[in-house]
């Protein structure tokens, strides 16, 4: 009976804190942290079930359910905890170096071994734990700013808190735990042909890699780039290179935001959200689109691609919210 509540209560704990409104209000270390009192809940719960529960009473569910949930357990402990294990092990990833891209914004470079056999690709995400003493087994999830190559990957961080502090500040030299990757924005997703993009802030990470990495023509590329300040644009040489070489066509908005509802900073007064997106791109709706940035603005994005003819299988996003 013990077991049995006491594995309600975590799951409950899980459920309670999964709300949209209580995630807002906690760091999402502590969110983690909660969240993992789910295996705790299912591992107290499960016993219970099987042992007592009466519809695994007969001899025929036993032997069904018995093997299912130990193929469950083995698969978690692979998979959330072997996989990562022997992904660091065998990558060996440690700091190379820490250089400041824009106020408030580093990029963190990482060296390692054979990472050409790490399945990462260009828009994916990682969990990154950075053993550098207090808080290490802390994850956070980070998206790669750069195609993966042989030896070194690249993460790009904006500096809010306590934790992102921290990474500003690592040595070189610094080993790090790895767990994914994750996430399904690659070039997989791209179908061909022309490509417009969407970045706000630190939204550009994901996709300067996917800049870097999709294999459109000369020309067929715009990225438009949405910041607050003119000195908040980071890769400027990066994007000069893509630019000059690959023909990718650079479009700042730069300024405080219009008006709530609005991707378009405040100067633009002669647009709304649909004559602007038909203004940048008149076929757009033949374009693979990508955006990523803070939800509100990134939904007002896509509500215009929507309402010029984007359709959804080309309409690409990446959320950086938990």
């Amino acid at each position: 009976m013990w077991t049995a509540l006491h594995g309600f209560a975590a799951l409950a704990l899980v459920m309670v804190t999964s709300a949209r409104f209580v995630r807002r209000r906690m760091r999402y270390e502590s969110w983690h942290l909660l969240h993992l009192y789910a295996y705790a809940g299912i591992a107290l719960a499960v016993p219970h079930e099987l042992w007592l529960g009466s519809d695994f009473g007969g001899r025929a569910a036993k032997a069904f359910w018995w093997p299912m949930y130990a193929a469950a357990a083995l698969s978690t402990v692979v998979f959330r905890l072997g996989l990562p294990v022997w992904r660091t092990l065998r990558h060996r990833l440690t700091v190379d170096r820490v250089v400041e891209e824009a106020p408030e914004l580093v990029s963190v470079y990482l060296r390692g071994r054979r990472l050409d056999r790490l399945p990462a690709r260009a828009g994916q995400y990682f969990v990154w734990r950075f053993l550098d003493g207090h808080g290490a087994l802390h994850g956070k999830p980070f998206s790669l700013s750069g195609p993966p190559s042989r030896n070194r990957l690249r993460i790009t961080v904006k500096v809010i808190g306590a934790g992102t502090l921290r990474i500003a500040a690592l040595r070189p030299g610094t080993r790090v735990l790895i767990e994914g990757p994750y996430g399904r924005m690659t070039k997989d997703t791209y179908s061909g042909g022309p490509v417009t993009m969407f970045a706000c802030g630190v939204g550009v990470t994901p996709l300067l890699a996917l800049l870097w990495d999709l294999p459109y023509g000369q020309g067929k590329a715009t990225l438009v780039y949405r910041t607050r300040h003119p000195h908040d644009v980071a890769f400027l040489p990066e994007l000069e290179w893509l630019a000059r070489d690959r023909g990718v066509r650079l479009v700042p908005l730069v300024g405080p935001r219009a008006s709530a509802g609005s991707w378009l900073p405040v100067g633009y007064g002669d647009y709304d959200d649909l004559a602007a997106l038909r203004s940048l791109a008149p076929d757009l709706a033949d374009h693979d689109v990508y955006v990523c940035g803070p939800d509100p603005w990134t939904d007002a994005v896509l509500r215009a691609a929507r309402r010029v003819g984007v359709p959804g299988p080309r309409l690409h996003r990446e959320r950086f919210a938990w």
